[in-house]
Formats: structure tokens, sequence, C-alpha cells
């Protein structure tokens, strides 16, 4: 087996979480007299962290705020995120990563979360995804809490197979964002693109492109 580890980004590829996500910045737009529509979300702003985000847009909409009153914008987003998610019975992976996880983890040992939601966010996340029965798969989440600076920097992807003690070639990242398989492939990892949150074209520079994850196993049984 050419991979030691699998990494996966959180929104997108073990949840389909992004609408929730724009439904919750949405909530805090809103007051200041915009909202962000979805096509404008996905082309724009998506697999961006919260802190690249928020400047973006408020640059992008001639709304200046301090750093305090912007750093209150993002706490807010991230308790209508969790509000959401924790009023759930329980929430769905995205199609076929359960199974994913359950076949890999009889061959490899390490799998890791690198992404650039908030620790807080993707915790609560995994209490309801599956029931939490996900959870346990991840030793390590790498979320924008433990890095400096967010995708498509290679910094969290880096920091992942450090904490996992792999080098980046034995890494396998699966991503849904152009900036997500930028920050991988900067890592040295290959890369997988998994076609959720863009169009397969918009995913070209990985090393393969999916739209599901069973096109991933089977790739991945080809290319070992």
């Amino acid at each position: 087996m050419k991979f030691k580890a699998i990494i996966f980004d959180f929104d997108g590829v073990l949840f389909d979480s992004e609408k929730i996500h724009l439904q919750a910045c949405n909530q805090v737009f809103k007051d200041l007299g915009f909202t962000i529509s979805e096509d404008e979300y996905f082309q724009a702003y998506v697999g961006l962290s919260d802190n690249e985000m928020f400047d973006l847009i408020l640059k992008n909409k001639n709304i200046k705020l301090s750093s305090d009153q912007v750093k209150a914008l993002r706490k807010r987003k991230i308790i209508a995120y969790k509000d959401y998610v924790t009023s759930q019975v329980s929430l769905d992976g995205v199609r076929g990563v359960k199974e994913f996880l359950e076949i890999h983890a009889k061959i490899i040992d390490h799998f890791a979360i690198c992404s650039g939601a908030t620790r807080e966010e993707i915790e609560a996340t995994l209490r309801k995804l599956e029931q939490g029965k996900l959870r346990i798969h991840f030793k390590h989440i790498i979320s924008i809490d433990d890095i400096k600076l967010g995708k498509p920097s290679p910094e969290g992807y880096l920091l992942a197979a450090n904490r996992l003690n792999v080098l980046p070639p034995y890494c396998l990242a699966i991503e849904d964002t152009p900036v997500g398989i930028a920050a991988a492939k900067a890592a040295g990892m290959t890369v997988v693109g998994i076609a959720t949150s863009h169009e397969k074209k918009a995913l070209k520079n990985a090393d393969f492109v999916a739209d599901s994850y069973n096109e991933i196993n089977s790739w991945i049984k080809e290319y070992c």
C-alpha cells in the first residue's frame, strides 16, 4: 500500500455542510444589510477559513470594521452553525464516506482531518455525524485554531502529517475545493478531489477527481 495515511478535509468531504455554513453566515450578515447568494458563496468563498472569508467578504462589500468587531461576527457565525447541528438528532455523512472509512481502517492505521473550520464546529458536527460513529477514526484533527494560515497554505496539511508521523509523500488528501487541493499539493501529498462543492473541472489540479467515494476506492486499488 503506497499510502500510510489519509487526511480528509471536513466540509464537503466528510459532511455536506457548506449550505449550513452559508446559512449561518447570512444570519450574521443580514444585520449588516446584505446576504451572500449560494452562487456567490460557492464561486468565491467556499474552502476559505472564516478568518479569510470574513475579511474578503467585508472588503468586497466595502464594509470597514475593527478587528474586534469582525471577531465578534465570526463568533456569532460559529454559534449559529453549532445551534443548527446540535439541534439535529443525527447528520448523514457524504454518501459512501462511512463505508470508505470502515474499509480503509482495516488497511491504513492513520486518519486525520485538516479543515479550515473551527474545532468547535468540527467537534459539534462529529458528535451528530452518523450517530457519532465516524469520530473514532480520527486521532488528530487540525482546525483553523491550530495554524496561522488557512488553505491554500500547506501549513495545516504539513502539521497533520507531522502529528501522524507520516511523511507527506505517503499521505493521501481528499479535498472538495481548489484552495484545498492547492494546499495539499503544496504540502507534497497526492490529492483526490471529490465533486461535492464544485464541478469536476474546477478540481482539475488534483491527481484524481471523483464523483463519489466508490470511485475513490476503485482508484486507490488501481493506484496502489
